[in-house]
């Protein structure tokens, strides 16, 4: 989807204080809201990157899962409530992406994150992989290494990667 990157006059209300800081700005707020951010996983850590993500104003955030809501999962997977035990993760964290940010596109693939199920398109942008199985973590340097986006990861163990 083209997008205008010129802020409306909503945008320049809902990130009046982006726009006060000398490090954002509007030219910084304008970036923010042409990038492209594929998070892998919206658990425990993919759920508030992809909140903060959708505040601040990205303008394309790509989900990857393939699971459900569990209602053990609650106290950490922030994005889902109670009523979405039982959806789709991506369908759940789509909703409450919507509810705080409606400019934001959300696009999500149902799929273990894997060089094989993500196109080039996909991977343009950022790729952030908070992640804590150790699929997605070992997933993603070939991933990364073929199509050479920036990327972020995490682990709960920083010397293991």
């Amino acid at each position: 989807m083209q997008r205008d990157m010129d802020l409306t006059s909503r945008e320049r209300q809902r990130y009046s204080r982006h726009l006060l800081l000398p490090e954002v700005g509007e030219e910084g707020q304008r970036r923010l809201k042409s990038a492209r951010v594929l998070c892998v996983g919206a658990g425990g850590l993919g759920s508030p990157a992809a909140l903060y993500l959708a505040a601040a104003g990205i303008g394309t955030l790509g989900l990857v899962d393939f699971d459900v809501v569990d209602f053990s999962n609650l106290q950490r997977q922030i994005i889902h409530g109670t009523a979405d035990v039982g959806r789709s993760k991506l369908d759940s964290a789509r909703d409450r992406i919507a509810a705080i940010n409606p400019e934001v596109d959300v696009e999500t693939f149902e799929a273990r994150f894997s060089a094989a199920n993500l196109t080039a398109r996909q991977l343009q942008g950022v790729l952030i992989c908070p992640t804590l199985t150790s699929t997605g973590r070992t997933n993603t340097p070939g991933v990364c290494c073929d199509a050479q986006p920036p990327r972020c990861t995490a682990h709960p163990d920083p010397r293991r990667t």
